[in-house]
């Protein structure tokens, strides 16, 4: 089986049975790391599988055993309280970006593609134009540079980052 069959595989069996197959294949695999064992072709095609899933929509994969026992009791974790919330009461939006704009005049910055238009500066608030840059010389304090993230330059590939993946909106 490669990972378009399994894709097709869990897609077919609907989203309860889809979610219970995905849990048991985890739960082997945890079981099979306990033995020493490496992953079975299946749980190496749905770790692809899932990656590529995370990537394309931003939606985060659960990480570890506590994360993965909550999806499978239905529940969710309020990032902002930590308390546990319904998943049905959960609803979430995902929003792709075309491209980047500065956070502080809203020019583009990047194609669709995610190459840049031009220099660039990405603290963790803010992503800033060259103008902008120049105009509020973040790089002069220092407490602004604890918060650089990176720089750059016209040409440069952003598609591989975290400004090019979906915006994801929870609400409940």
């Amino acid at each position: 089986m490669n990972e378009k069959e399994l894709q097709d595989k869990i897609a077919n069996l609907g989203k309860e049975a889809g979610m219970k197959y995905i849990a048991s294949l985890l739960d082997q695999a945890i079981i099979d790391k306990a033995d020493g064992k490496p992953p079975s072709e299946e749980v190496t095609h749905l770790a692809n599988l899932l990656k590529r899933i995370e990537k394309e929509t931003g939606i985060p994969i659960p990480k570890n055993p506590e994360e993965l026992e909550l999806v499978r009791k239905g529940k969710y974790r309020d990032p902002f309280t930590g308390n546990l919330i319904d998943a049905s009461k959960v609803h979430r939006d995902v929003i792709p970006k075309t491209c980047c704009l500065c956070d502080v005049c809203n020019k583009q910055l990047t194609d669709e593609n995610f190459k840049a238009l031009d220099y660039m500066e990405w603290y963790e608030s803010r992503l800033m134009c060259s103008d902008c840059c120049k105009k509020y010389q973040w790089r002069k304090s220092k407490e602004m540079m604890e918060t650089f993230v990176d720089e750059f330059q016209e040409g440069d590939d952003l598609s591989e980052t975290e400004l090019a993946k979906p915006m994801v909106l929870d609400s409940w």
